[in-house]
């Protein structure tokens, strides 16, 4: 229970942390998202768990983002700021076990396209769970050879997309 206790508060602060990056790198200057219909572009991370954190920065590294944290934890920011990915690592599982994507979600129709673009993708259905103000949009899907969770949530101008693999 304490190491579940513990890994809920690291992944939370991780949040926070991505948001306030996200904010404070995107800018508004910069309005050249790929345009899909709803103005996002999908991003797929690296699902090749128990890979090193060698192994997840190689498989990053021809990619548009760049390294701005380096530790038990790789954090990604794309070069014009509207999206960051977060890579977590458990030597409980040895590698890479949480994958997140963040998009910055100033226009509206984000948060369902990538709602179904994720479903689509994945073959999955997620359902919608509601507790008081917080929304999340969850589902199971096998993802890079696993079974994984995913987790949508909207948040203050970001959509948080999270794929994890259960203990």
């Amino acid at each position: 229970m304490k190491k579940q206790s513990i890994r809920f508060s690291v992944l939370a602060i991780l949040a926070m942390m991505a948001m306030c990056i996200i904010t404070a790198c995107g800018g508004d200057d910069n309005d050249e998202a790929p345009d899909n219909g709803s103005g996002i572009a999908y991003i797929e991370p690296c699902f090749k768990w128990g890979a090193s954190l060698e192994e997840v920065k190689a498989w990053m590294s021809n990619k548009p983002f760049d390294l701005q944290l380096d530790q038990y934890l790789l954090y990604y920011v794309k070069s014009d700021g509207t999206a960051a990915i977060n890579y977590m690592f458990d030597g409980n599982i040895e590698g890479l076990y949480f994958s997140q994507v963040i998009y910055e979600a100033k226009e509206s129709g984000v948060l369902s396209s990538l709602i179904s673009q994720t479903e689509k993708r994945y073959n999955t259905t997620l359902r919608k769970v509601q507790e008081g103000q917080y929304t999340a949009y969850m589902g199971n899907a096998l993802v890079g050879g696993r079974m994984v969770g995913i987790v949508i949530t909207p948040g203050n101008n970001t959509v948080e997309v999270l794929f994890a693999v259960p203990e």
